[in-house]
């Protein structure tokens, strides 16, 4: 899944050379184990005392 272009150049057009088909085949790979972390740390948000946001697993609670 490619950014659209209107989204403007690369942060660092000078480390990632214009090969789109080695770029685009590693993005759908780094999404997914996010995408399963939060599913199986369903996200109940906790906020101490100072505001700091922490996720803690559903099975904890």
């Amino acid at each position: 899944m490619t950014l659209p272009p209107s989204r403007g150049p690369p942060p660092f057009p000078d480390r990632h050379p214009p090969a789109t088909p080695a770029a685009a085949a590693p993005v759908p790979a780094p999404l997914t184990p996010i995408r399963d972390r939060d599913a199986s740390r369903i996200r109940v948000v906790t906020r101490n005392v100072r505001g700091h946001v922490r996720t803690v697993p559903r099975r904890r609670r």
